[in-house]
């Protein structure tokens, strides 16, 4: 019965009825009833029914909740405090002003409720819990902080009940593929076991406890007075500074870690200290090359489109579309220096323009946005107002500018923005990157950075005090060069410089590679990876996208049949003609998708992976439109798939135009097709013979 007085009582608070909520019953179904479509009355009746129990949380949460609906935030948080001053521990209403004050304040001012409220959480309470720490994560994420949100994420997985828990792993899973570009601030950073004295290990095992609910302002309280008595403990540091990373202070925790890497003794601790701290730094400093972007009213978008088109200044890069007035569509140009083309094809760019047509609410409402670095920001609104002419709305000045992007300013040296000729092939035009990324490399090496005391990386490569911020701006560069899309070869980086290779790590069988940090990926010993973990180190590697290192874990992987199959074998052969492709050993590429196709044979769709397969090596090949592969891969696909899905010769058709390889188009054609009774004539010369034939 729903009023059983033994039953759960329905305000959620995990008592029984006849203990909770029995004696306003009927007063809270009233109320209900009359809050969707009365929410005045119901507020009368709340507040009335509050001010006759003041000490029943479930008021005071309703008739805040209610007028926070009715947009008083300010109300009902000073409802939630007046509340706490008679009832200080209850945890319901602890939540929901902290979710009040996040609402309204940011993390910054809800902080010390939150901690408050995890520590006294019973498990009723978990769900209210997950979201606040959800929240926060997506608060510091917007903020620029990877590391707490993953941290916060993590901790809200924890508390999450089945039904929420799902959801967040896979938000936490997109995450984890998405953003690998912010490495290594966002993966299991690890904190260290730290040697205290006896008589503060209680102290320091308090603080881990903490830790692990994501409490880390208590937690790095209770370490600065564990400091203060031994202020030369380098992992107390470090710890010092994960908390503070953690709880999105960033300042506090880069201090903390530059200390740490004076006061460790293992070299490469040090540097992983020191790289974390470096990479905070430039997250907070201003000392940054933007990229920013601001639009302005048009008319006339077609017309506007039409001159961008005819401007040899701009390069349209979505043609065959159009801009309707029925429905929000952009055209998207890019816009070229007044430089020539360098040797290699590729034409410094000044910026971007977007021209949107109409969005839907607003119809004469449309749009052409700017994008540029902040330095040729106004060069580029200049060429696009001499190329539009009249079609900008008059006395329309552009909106503020607001920043899309950005690298440190130690970085100028990979601030290049370039369009390559499209009648390169993708593998000329990765070869041409990779060049220019080497070049860069080379004028960084020699550009002095103020982490390494004004000195450049050749120079103080040589000094042996400067051997650990040395090996950690080389990590640096690593994590910055991947937030370009770019690769380089970190063991060629540190051979270069003299920098010892990380000592290999050793993890126990039973660990997952879930937990270890990316900074230590390039020391795990493969050889002693148990199959399972090994497998999970496959499924992780493209986080760090070290072509060296996938090369190494595919090749890890063929030595072991049962993770192979573990893994799967069209998925490891896969990953071998990725690391062939990028190499550009084509020979060796046609093999693993020969090996991937055999893998295939006993899959119940069959059909459908063969063809994706297929496709994918005629995308890998048409990177070198010189391929002598690619008429014999288009004559396979045209026999096995034309007839049976007419899509997928439009794909391919569709393929051979986007790359440029239009001169393959021949090859698709259907071919002249003889029976004994007639003949019917394609476009193609060709002809196949079928049995019955003379």
């Amino acid at each position: 019965m729903a009023n059983d007085p033994y039953s759960a009582c329905i305000c959620g608070s995990g008592k029984k009825l006849k203990f909770c909520c029995q004696d306003i019953l009927a007063d809270m179904q009233r109320i209900g009833q009359l809050r969707d479509n009365q929410p005045d009355v119901a507020e009368q009746h709340l507040r009335a029914l509050y001010e006759s129990h003041p000490n029943k949380d479930v008021l005071v949460i309703e008739l805040a909740g209610l007028v926070q609906e009715l947009g008083k935030y300010n109300e009902a948080r000073e409802l939630c405090i007046e509340f706490l001053r008679r009832n200080r521990d209850e945890i319901r209403v602890i939540i929901l002003l902290a979710d009040l004050t996040m609402q309204t304040e940011g993390f910054d001012g809800a902080r010390r409720l939150i901690h408050r409220a995890v520590q006294l959480a019973q498990p009723v309470h978990y769900e209210g819990i997950a979201m606040l720490l959800a929240s926060i994560s997506n608060e510091v994420f917007r903020a620029g902080n990877p590391a707490s949100a993953y941290a916060h994420l993590r901790r809200s997985i924890h508390f999450a009940p089945a039904k929420l828990r799902s959801s967040l792993l896979l938000l936490l899973n997109s995450w984890t593929k998405g953003i690998s570009h912010h490495f290594p601030l966002l993966g299991s950073l690890e904190l260290f076991i730290a040697e205290v004295r006896e008589d503060e290990r209680e102290t320091e095992q308090k603080a881990i406890r903490l830790s692990n609910l994501g409490c880390w302002e208590p937690a790095a309280i209770l370490y600065s007075r564990l400091l203060d008595k031994d202020p030369e403990n380098g992992t107390l540091w470090y710890n010092l500074g994960l908390f503070h990373l953690w709880d999105n202070r960033m300042a506090q925790a880069a201090a903390a870690l530059h200390k740490a890497a004076t006061l460790l003794q293992n070299f490469d601790t040090c540097v992983e200290a020191e790289a974390l701290a470096v990479l905070i730094d430039l997250e907070v400093s201003d000392d940054r090359i933007c990229t920013v972007r601001s639009s302005r009213r048009i008319r006339r978008p077609r017309e506007l489109s039409s001159r961008l088109q005819e401007d040899s200044r701009f390069y349209f890069e979505t043609p065959g579309s159009q801009l309707h007035s029925t429905e929000t569509s952009d055209h998207h140009f890019r816009i070229l220096a007044d430089v020539p083309p360098a040797e290699d094809g590729g034409q410094e760019q000044l910026g971007a323009v977007v021209v949107t047509a109409n969005l839907e609410n607003e119809p004469d409402y449309h749009m052409v946005t700017v994008t540029a670095a902040e330095s040729s920001h106004q060069a580029a609104w200049d060429v696009v107002r001499e190329a539009a002419e009249n079609c900008l709305e008059e006395d329309d000045e552009p909106t503020e500018s607001v920043i899309t992007s950005w690298i440190p300013s130690c970085c100028v040296d990979f601030d290049w923005n370039v369009h390559f000729d499209p009648t390169l092939s993708a593998r000329k035009i990765r070869s041409a990157v990779d060049n220019r990324v080497a070049s860069s490399i080379e004028a960084w090496l020699q550009r002095p950075q103020s982490h390494l005391n004004d000195q450049c990386p050749q120079q103080a490569a040589d000094d042996p005090e400067l051997k650990i911020p040395t090996a950690a701006a080389v990590v640096v560069l690593h994590s910055l060069i991947q937030r370009q899309n770019h690769e380089i070869r970190m063991k060629d980086l540190r051979e270069q410089l003299s920098i010892p290779t990380p000592a290999p790590r050793l993890i126990d069988e039973d660990q997952t590679v879930e937990g270890i940090p990316l900074l230590h990926y390039w020391q795990l010993s493969l050889s002693d990876l148990t199959n399972s973990q090994l497998v999970q180190f496959a499924n992780r590697i493209e986080l760090i996208r070290d072509i060296d290192l996938v090369d190494q874990v595919a090749t890890e992987l063929f030595r072991r049949p049962d993770a192979v199959e573990q893994y799967s074998p069209r998925r490891a052969h896969m990953m071998r003609a990725m690391v062939a492709r990028l190499q550009n050993r084509v020979d060796d590429m046609a093999e693993c998708f020969d090996a991937a196709r055999k893998a295939t044979t006993d899959d119940p769709d069959h059909f459908n992976s063969r063809l994706e397969l297929d496709l994918k090596e005629l995308a890998f090949r048409l990177e070198d439109p010189e391929d002598p592969g690619i008429p014999h891969l288009l004559h396979s696909m045209r026999d096995q798939y034309f007839q049976k899905i007419p899509e997928v010769a439009e794909a391919v058709r569709q393929e051979l135009m986007r790359t440029g390889c239009d001169q393959f188009l021949p090859e698709i054609e259907t071919p002249v097709i003889v029976t004994a009774d007639h003949q019917t004539q394609s476009q193609s010369s060709g002809k196949l013979w079928l049995p019955g034939q003379d």
